[in-house]
C-alpha cells in the first residue's frame, strides 16, 4: 500500500490487515519536523498474532533483520500489549516495517467465495461446522455429507439413513459427538416429522420412532441438541418436543402461544432455547419447560437464528427483516440491510460481526454489529441459499439444486512496492505489511 498522498504534517496511521479481520495499527506522531533536523518519531502498535515488527528497514531481502518480536501462532506474547518503538538520526531516515508472516502463505485471506461440489443435487437446508475443516450438511431425499478438509470433498457417511426418503431440513453435531437431524415429508409426499440420531460418527443412524407420538404428521423442521441425551425438535403448527434420554422412548409435548410454523430453534442449555418462525413469532424458554413470545415488532416469515453468545445474537428473515439481540433474546432491534432479499440463514462470529444469506444468491455481512451491512458476491448468484453454517469467519453457504460455496478464499499473494510477489528474506511466505521510511521534515518518501 502506498501511503504517499497521506504523509503530510500530521499524524499518520497505516493499516496492515491480519488473518480473521484483526489490523496492526501504526500511528506516527506529528513532532512539529523541520527539514533536515533531527527528531524523534514515536510509533505505538498493538500487534496480533504472527505479526513481526522489523526495524531493518524497508528494502525487499534486506539481510540481517532486527526483529524487535515475533508473536507466533498460538500464543498471547504480545497479541494485547502495545510495543513503542522510538527512531530517528541526523536526517529522520530510520525506517520501520510491520508485517504479518505465516510460512503456511495464508496469513492473509480476501473475501470471496468459491464453490464446492456437494455430491448432491438436492436443495442443501443446513450446514454445521464442527470445525474450520470439518463439517456436515443435510439435503433432500435423505441426503447426508461430510467432509474433514474444510470442503475439498463431500462424501456419504458410512451408515445410510433408514426410513422414507424424506428432506433433511436440520442437522447438528453436539459438543459430544452425537448428529441429530429433524426432516419431512416422506416419500409419498405426506407430511410426518422425523428426528433420527447417530452417536458412532455416521456409522449407524437410529429413527427415533418415539418422536411420531401419537401419529404426528406434523412437518419438523429444525433440531436444536445440547448433548446425545438432550434435544428439542420444532416444526409446523407450533410443533415443539423435547427429548432428556436420546429421543428413543420418550418425547415431551411443549407450546408456545398460537400454532404457528416454527422453522429453527437454537439451545445454549438443557433450560434456555429459542425457537422462530411465521408471522414474527419468537419463542423462548429459560427452564426448559416453559415458552413464552418474546415481541418482535414484526409480523414477517422468520426463518434463522444464531447466537454470538449468551447475550448477542440476530435474527433473520422474509422482507429484509433482520432482527438483534443484546439481553438473550428477551426483547430485539430492527436492522436493515435494503436489499429486499428473503433471508434464510445467519451466522453469528461475535458481538460485532455476523453474516446472513437467503434469496437470489444474496450475501450479506456485518463487522459493526449491525449498523451497516456489506454485500458479499458469491459465485452464483442465482440459487436461493437456505443454509450457512461457519466457524467465526469461515463460512459455508448452501442452496438449491446442491449449490454450496466457502468463505474465506484465495490467499493474497506476498507483496512489495516493485510488485513482486515474495519479500523474500524479510518474511517469507504470507508476509504482508506497511513500511514507514524516510521522514525527512514534514513529508515521507521511499514508502511501500
Amino acid at each position: 500500500m502506498d501511503l504517499r498522498p497521506h504523509l503530510r504534517a500530521r499524524p499518520l496511521r497505516a493499516l496492515a490487515w491480519a488473518s480473521g479481520g484483526a489490523f496492526v495499527a501504526a500511528v506516527l506522531l506529528s513532532t512539529g519536523l523541520a527539514t533536515g533536523a533531527s527528531s524523534a518519531v514515536v510509533v505505538s502498535m498493538t500487534v496480533p498474532s504472527a505479526t513481526q515488527i522489523d526495524g531493518s528497514g524497508c528494502t525487499t531481502d534486506t539481510p540481517g533483520i532486527t526483529a524487535f518480536g515475533v508473536v507466533q501462532p498460538g500464543t498471547s506474547a504480545l497479541s494485547s500489549a502495545d510495543c513503542v518503538v522510538q527512531f530517528g538520526s541526523s536526517n529522520d531516515t530510520s525506517m520501520l516495517r510491520l508485517y504479518q508472516s505465516d510460512l503456511a502463505g495464508t496469513a492473509m485471506a480476501k473475501e470471496g467465495f468459491a464453490a464446492q461440489a456437494s455430491s448432491t443435487g438436492g436443495s442443501i437446508n443446513d450446514i454445521f461446522p464442527v470445525s474450520s475443516s470439518d463439517a456436515w450438511l443435510a439435503a433432500n431425499t435423505n441426503v447426508v455429507r461430510h467432509t474433514v478438509n474444510g470442503g475439498a470433498t463431500w462424501s456419504a457417511p458410512a451408515g445410510a439413513l433408514a426410513g422414507p426418503a424424506t428432506n433433511l431440513q436440520d442437522i447438528e453435531v453436539t459438543p459430544d459427538g452425537a448428529i441429530w437431524i429433524a426432516a419431512d415429508l416422506d416419500s409419498a409426499g405426506v407430511n410426518r416429522g422425523r428426528a433420527i440420531r447417530s452417536v458412532d460418527g455416521g456409522a449407524t443412524w437410529t429413527e427415533l420412532t418415539a418422536f411420531l407420538g401419537a401419529n404426528l404428521g406434523e412437518n419438523a423442521n429444525a433440531v436444536a441438541a445440547v448433548d446425545a441425551s438432550t434435544a428439542w425438535v420444532v416444526g409446523d403448527n407450533g410443533l415443539i418436543r423435547k427429548t432428556t434420554n436420546g429421543g428413543g422412548s420418550a418425547w415431551t409435548a411443549q407450546t408456545c402461544g398460537a400454532a404457528v410454523n416454527l422453522y429453527e430453534v437454537t439451545a445454549r442449555s438443557a433450560s434456555w432455547a429459542i425457537a422462530v418462525g411465521t408471522s414474527g413469532r419468537i419463542c423462548r424458554t429459560t427452564d426448559g419447560t416453559n415458552w413464552t413470545v418474546q415481541p418482535s415488532g414484526t409480523v414477517q416469515q422468520l426463518r434463522g437464528i444464531s447466537m454470538a453468545d449468551a447475550n448477542v445474537g440476530w435474527v433473520v428473515g422474509h422482507n429484509d427483516t433482520i432482527l438483534k439481540t443484546t439481553d438473550g433474546g428477551a426483547t430485539w432491534v430492527s436492522q436493515n440491510t435494503t436489499t429486499g432479499e428473503q433471508y434464510k440463514d445467519v451466522h453469528a462470529v461475535s458481538a460485532t460481526s455476523a453474516w446472513a444469506t437467503g434469496t437470489n444468491g444474496v450475501v450479506v455481512r456485518t463487522v459493526n454489529g449491525g449498523t451497516t451491512w456489506t454485500v458479499v458476491t458469491p459465485v452464483t448468484t442465482t440459487n436461493t441459499y437456505y443454509a450457512m453454517g461457519g466457524i467465526q469467519d469461515s463460512v459455508w453457504i448452501g442452496g438449491s439444486l446442491g449449490s454450496l460455496q466457502h468463505s474465506p478464499t484465495n490467499p493474497l499473494a506476498d507483496y512489495d512496492d516493485a510488485g513482486n510477489v515474495d519479500w523474500g528474506t524479510v518474511g517469507a511466505a504470507g508476509a504482508f505489511g506497511a513500511c514507514l521510511s524516510s521522514v525527512t521534515g514534514d513529508a515521507a518518501t521511499g514508502v511501500d
